[in-house]
């Protein structure tokens, strides 16, 4: 059998697995393969559930999740990771344990789905998510109302952005509450302020979907070592597109189509 040199890059997500395939690593997988990289999946949570949404939620062992990322990192040369669901404290504890071995692959945090523990309190989420991965991260990608309620003092957008980013993030990607239905306006920042300001004509009111295709495409492209910033509005764009193609599979919520290229118009 003929090998060739794989010249094809590889992120690593932790994320949890959804059956219906609307969010987690199904995604990341499917996005991955869309934006031509290779996904290494790392499952934290099993999700029982379907197009309306989660009935039951289990948390993976974390031995296994650890011996699952030191497996891959040994063998494939991963360029990017992804923190999507951590499912558990101790889960987020093994995660910092990895990533911080890689000092020189960046880390993408959706918050969203990173914040959902269940079992915790949010104070310890908090101060675990802040402490522990916040400050090996380069991009956090969060809702506006979860920075203002991590930064009850700031009193703007910005000023909850600036104060997130003292934790340790190098820059921050917000959606803003005001548009959430409608269009989808996101500020991009960095620890000098706002760098720029998109605005989609997405119209998804849920958080945890938009977020895992759109930390999940930063990822993907992060992965191709393109520059920060273009990661950003490649994501962007990307999710728009596989949003507007969009499938009622099932009877509850539409999945977004992440091979959208592949229909014809």
């Amino acid at each position: 059998m003929r090998h060739t040199t794989n010249t094809t890059p590889a992120f690593l997500s932790f994320n949890h697995i959804d059956p219906s395939g609307i969010s987690g690593i199904q995604t990341d997988i499917e996005i991955a393969v869309s934006l031509g990289c290779h996904c290494a999946p790392i499952i934290t949570a099993f999700n029982s559930g379907n197009t309306h949404g989660t009935k039951t939620y289990k948390i993976a062992d974390t031995t296994l999740l650890i011996e699952q990322a030191r497996a891959i990192l040994e063998d494939i040369p991963i360029t990017a990771f992804y923190v999507g669901t951590l499912g558990s404290i101790a889960n987020m504890e093994a995660i910092h344990s990895i990533i911080r071995d890689y000092p020189k692959v960046p880390v993408i945090i959706n918050y969203t789905c990173a914040s959902s523990i269940k079992g915790a309190r949010s104070t310890e989420m908090t101060a675990g998510l802040n402490t522990l991965l916040l400050p090996l991260t380069q991009l956090v990608v969060i809702a506006a109302n979860q920075c203002r309620t991590l930064t009850p003092y700031a009193d703007t957008d910005d000023a909850c952005a600036a104060s997130l980013l003292e934790e340790g993030s190098d820059f921050l990607l917000m959606q803003y509450a005001s548009t959430l239905g409608t269009h989808n306006q996101f500020g991009f920042y960095s620890k000098h302020g706002l760098i720029n300001s998109y605005r989609q004509t997405i119209a998804e009111d849920n958080l945890n979907i938009i977020h895992n295709h759109l930390a999940g495409a930063i990822s993907a492209y992060l992965a191709h070592e393109l520059p920060i910033s273009d990661t950003v509005q490649q994501g962007l764009r990307y999710c728009e597109k596989a949003q507007s193609a969009a499938r009622k599979i099932g009877s509850g919520n539409p999945i977004y189509h992440r091979l959208y290229w592949t229909t014809p118009p």
